[in-house]
């Protein structure tokens, strides 16, 4: 037996007996938003800490519900289900999985690079810190939005373990389960796993979709999702503390079946369309019921999909005012995955995808205090290898026509290489007893290459028709974008190199312990990309460049009447500069197509508000409210709308940015006996907003309220729980995403009414 190990074990002896969960204290949370640990009531910018209980209590399981947590947060999916996250109206609608987006993800600090990595992400947190607003400075890359880092729950000092398992609506089940505590002197880990599994909850619309041959008992939309986390924590000197991370998931799950909301073509009707204009025009909407949805006969929308991601922190104490800190990842991501874009039975629109990412990371930084002086100095290099090949079929769409020919599908084919490298530093300095100065520096280079093409996806039918239409030597499954008329190179390389300086600067005002007063001034960039599009010409891979924000800010956050009521407000205003948005250009023979452009000048004008309130032991009343008008200032050159038409987007707000959001919750806890009863409920609203770029009134999703219901019994010690538990209770109809795909407006809805129990037990 292993002497060294016997402390460990006798640690565990009474762990069945006395080992029991507390619940933290809202108003004692500890944040590291700044890179150092600070109470969240210290902390001078806008951000919203969750602790991991919260999002659990509230069945936040996955990012995309995130918004009924965090006012100012928006979720929207894309044609392969790429999420969009958004704060305060900043986000990148782009469904291609090398795109950077605008709200950086981490986990304890480790870079995920992509937001598709990011499901799993929520798995035994300890809390989730959501910053809003340019965050650069401080956190790598592409963070004009903000700032989502992810805290896992730590290793314990004592053996605990929990378990939970749900059972909902749509024989659903979630199960999860932790085990945590010491192995041995100066080692000890935490283990985490959750399985989601959910039958079909879509079923087609047979006025529809039967004369298309789809069946009465078709179904989509089945979950099979499993992720796992293992944190080690190792101390082997008292100056050095490592903290090795794993996580990783995979998931099975169907992607979401498009709802169809209306006929929308492409083209003209003509002697080569006009079967589709047949099976379409005639097809009704759908009624607004968010289980019907349409999709192909016979076809599998299942994703292959997995992730993993190793991290390695070390914090070494130099002195008792200066530590090093070291951060480490690699990751990778692995996609195969098929979407029925039309949101019908037709062949109209059915595509494919296979996607590759390894990513790469380094971060070196040198943190202390030097009297008054708290400062910062570290630098960063990191590395992403992405590749993706998208298969589109149209069989019957009214843009698949090449001249006189028709073409059955075509491949989008690109990889990017992409490297940066980043000098930062920071400094935190008391002006007076209750009065300090932040600032923050970032110099970023990056160096993006690219390579990519539209190709015949096989069947020579559009080399056939390239060929006879532009004169040039395609061929079957080879690449016909063409560098100029008649050159058509074997693939289209391209090269976008950036470099800039972000900054933030702020002072705050702490006139008592329990209240802080702060404005600031902060910009951020989001670094260019290519453009994934079906180019016949290599100008249509032009990349568009990095965006910047300007963003001022004041806010105030207090505690009042002994701390019964905490008050969060906050003001903003954001100076855009060449936002990337997923606009519209006209592609000759193919008509309307979606592509990259950059506004030139477009504004943020926006206000927060948040409060906590506690009139007694038993009540708690929660809540908050954003106000975000975007608007477009200057357009870009030649715009035109989701059909091809010229028009101006000056007034314009931006795509899934409503107006209003908010979110609130009611809790009332009593005790009884030996148990305690707990009842709640949850609202989540937001007003109307346009899906895609340009106020076109066929693609605005109405606004919408949510109402989730809840009630609990429990154990006063936390060892035990048993909720039962209804979300969307009103089974109200909404989406979250609209778009032109194909020759439809399609949506994505909300999932209906769900209802269930949750059995917890911890040790």
């Amino acid at each position: 037996m292993c002497k060294a190990c016997a402390p460990a074990l006798v640690a565990w002896l009474p762990f069945l007996a006395n080992a029991q969960a507390v619940a933290p204290d809202p108003d004692a949370i500890i944040v590291t938003a700044t890179r150092h640990k600070e109470m969240l009531n210290d902390v001078p910018l806008a951000v919203a800490a969750v602790p991991g209980e919260a999002l659990v209590r509230h069945g936040i399981a996955r990012l995309d519900q995130l918004a009924a947590a965090v006012p100012g947060f928006t979720y929207q999916s894309t044609s392969f289900d790429t999420p969009v996250f958004a704060i305060r109206g900043i986000g990148f609608y782009d469904y291609s999985i090398g795109s950077t987006p605008t709200v950086g993800l981490y986990l304890d600090e480790a870079p995920i690079p992509y937001a598709q990595e990011a499901r799993g992400l929520l798995l035994d947190l300890d809390r989730l810190e959501v910053l809003k607003g340019p965050q650069g400075s401080l956190f790598g890359q592409g963070t004009t939005g903000g700032v989502v880092n992810a805290i896992p729950a730590r290793p314990t000092d004592t053996p605990a373990a929990g378990a939970r398992i749900g059972f909902g609506r749509f024989a659903a089940i979630e199960a999860e389960a932790f085990l945590s505590g010491p192995i041995a002197p100066g080692l000890k880990a935490r283990v985490a796993v959750r399985r989601e599994y959910r039958g079909d909850w879509q079923h087609p619309w047979l006025p529809n979709d039967a004369r298309f041959g789809q069946q009465s008992g078709a179904g989509t939309g089945a979950r099979r999702f499993t992720t796992a986390r293992a944190v080690i924590d190792w101390r082997p000197v008292d100056r050095l503390a490592v903290t090795a991370t794993l996580h990783g998931w995979r998931d099975g799950s169907d992607l979401p079946a498009f709802h169809y909301a209306a006929f929308a073509p492409n083209t003209a009707e003509n002697a080569l369309n006009t079967r589709t204009y047949a099976a379409l025009a005639t097809l009704a909407p759908m009624p607004h019921d968010a289980r019907l949805a349409g999709w192909d006969a016979g076809a599998d929308l299942a994703r292959h999909d997995r992730f993993a991601l190793a991290s390695l922190r070390a914090t070494l104490t130099l002195t008792k005012d200066v530590e090093l800190i070291a951060i480490g990842a690699v990751s990778r991501y692995r996609e195969r995955s098929r979407t029925d874009l039309d949101g019908t039975a037709y062949a109209d629109l059915f595509s494919s995808r296979i996607g590759h990412i390894d990513s790469l990371s380094q971060e070196l930084r040198l943190s202390g205090g030097t009297g008054p002086l708290r400062w910062t100095l570290g630098g960063l290099y990191a590395r992403d290898r992405t590749r993706e090949e998208q298969h589109n079929l149209s069989g019957g769409g009214t843009s698949n026509a090449v001249g006189p020919f028709l073409v059955s599908g075509v491949v989008q084919r690109s990889r990017q290489t992409i490297s940066t490298r980043a000098a930062f530093a920071s400094a935190d300095l008391p002006l007076l007893a209750a009065v300090a100065l932040h600032g923050s520096l970032r110099y970023t280079r990056q160096d993006r290459d690219f390579a990519g093409c539209l190709a015949d996806d096989g069947d020579g039918s559009l080399a056939t028709a390239i060929a006879a239409v532009f004169g040039v030597a395609a061929t079957p499954g080879g690449c016909v974008t063409q560098t100029s008329p008649g050159v058509l190179p074997p693939i289209v390389d391209g090269r976008l190199d950036q470099h800039n300086l972000s900054f933030r600067t702020s002072v705050d005002w702490k006139p008592r312990p329990d209240a802080l007063l702060y404005v600031a001034v902060a910009k951020g960039y989001k670094p260019g990309s290519f453009a994934v599009v079906p180019a016949l010409f290599a100008a249509q891979f032009d990349p568009v460049t990095q965006e910047s924000v300007l963003a001022a800010e004041g806010g105030a956050r207090f505690g009042l009447f002994g701390r019964r009521l905490r008050l969060d407000l906050s003001a903003f205003h954001y100076a855009y500069r060449n936002k990337q948005l997923m606009g519209t250009v006209l592609l000759p023979p193919f008509g309307p197509l979606p592509q990259l452009v950059n506004i030139p000048r477009s504004t943020v004008d926006g206000a927060e508000a948040s409060l906590v309130l506690r009139p007694g032991s038993r009540f708690t009343l929660s809540g908050g409210i954003t106000y975000v008008a975007s608007r477009v200032d200057r357009d870009p050159p030649m715009p035109v709308d989701a059909y091809g038409v010229p028009t101006s987007f000056i007034g314009d707000s931006f795509p899934n940015t409503p107006r209003w959001q908010g979110v609130a919750e009611a809790l009332w806890r009593r005790p009884l006996g030996r148990v305690a009863l707990v009842l709640a409920a949850d609202v989540t609203a937001r007003s109307g907003t346009y899906g895609i770029f340009g106020a076109n009134p066929e693609l605005r999703m109405p606004g919408y309220a949510l109402l989730d219901l809840r009630a609990a019994l429990e154990a006063p010690d936390g060892r035990w729980r048993a909720e039962l538990w209804g979300r969307n209770v009103a089974n109200r109809f909404y989406y979250l995403s609209l778009a032109h795909n194909g020759d439809a407006i399609v949506g994505q809805p909300g999932m209906p009414a769900t209802w269930g129990i949750t059995l917890e037990w911890r040790r």
